[in-house]
C-alpha cells in the first residue's frame, strides 16, 4: 500500500492486487461492504500520514487498474451526510441548488431530444425549477426536473441515480442560466 498526502483534506492510496485482495472488497459492487473496507484501509493509511479520519466524513473515488489493484482518492468533507440537507443546499452555487431535491435527473446523448424537451418544459409549471447542464467530457446533457419527469423519458432521457447530482456539481456546466427556456429557443 502506498499512501500519498495530497493536502490536508485529500489523500491518495494505491493498492496493488495483493492489497486489494487482502481487504476483501469487491470495489465494483457497492453493496459488498465497501465502506467497511475503505475504513480499514484508512486506519492503516493513517499510520503513515497525518490524516485523522475518526470523526470525519469522506468522499471516496476508486479507480481499478488492469493489474487488479486500485487507486483510491479520499476527500475529507465538512458535511456529515453524503446527501444534501437543507443547510447544504445553501452552500451550493445558485445554479445548482435545484439538484438538492430533484425528482429526477435525466441524461441525454442527443441534442435534438434535449431541445425538444426544453421546449415542452417551457409550457409547464416545472420550467422554473428544471435545469439543464452540459458535460463536455462525456458530451451529454443532464436535465433535472420534477413534474417533467414523464416527459423527459418520452424524449429519450435516461433516468440517472440521484447520486448523479454530485457528478453534475463537480463536472458539468449549466447551459446559459440553466433554465430550459434558454435551449427551447433553439428547438425546431
Amino acid at each position: 500500500m502506498e499512501t500519498i498526502l495530497i493536502d490536508e483534506n485529500r489523500l491518495k492510496i494505491v493498492l496493488d492486487k495483493a492489497d486489494t485482495q487482502k481487504y476483501a472488497a469487491d470495489f465494483e459492487d457497492v453493496s459488498s461492504g465497501i465502506e467497511k473496507s475503505i475504513r480499514e484501509i484508512l486506519t492503516v493509511a493513517s499510520d503513515s500520514v497525518d490524516f485523522p479520519f475518526e470523526n470525519g466524513c469522506f468522499f471516496a473515488e476508486l479507480y481499478m487498474s488492469s493489474d487488479g489493484g486500485c487507486e483510491i482518492y479520499i476527500t475529507r468533507t465538512e458535511e456529515k451526510s453524503m446527501f444534501f440537507t437543507s443547510g447544504e443546499k445553501e452552500l451550493l452555487p445558485k445554479i445548482y441548488k435545484n439538484l438538492a431535491e430533484p425528482c429526477g435527473i435525466y441524461m441525454f446523448t442527443d441534442t435534438e431530444n434535449v431541445l425538444s424537451l426544453c421546449k415542452e418544459l417551457t409550457h409547464s409549471e416545472d420550467c422554473d425549477t428544471s435545469r439543464v447542464y452540459y458535460d463536455t467530457q462525456r458530451d451529454v446533457f443532464y436535465v433535472s426536473t420534477c413534474k417533467g419527469a414523464c416527459q423527459a423519458a418520452e424524449f429519450g432521457g435516461v433516468k440517472c441515480p440521484d447520486t448523479e447530482k454530485f457528478y453534475i456539481c463537480e463536472h458539468c456546466n449549466p447551459v446559459g442560466d440553466g433554465s430550459p427556456s434558454t435551449l427551447a429557443k433553439l428547438a425546431l
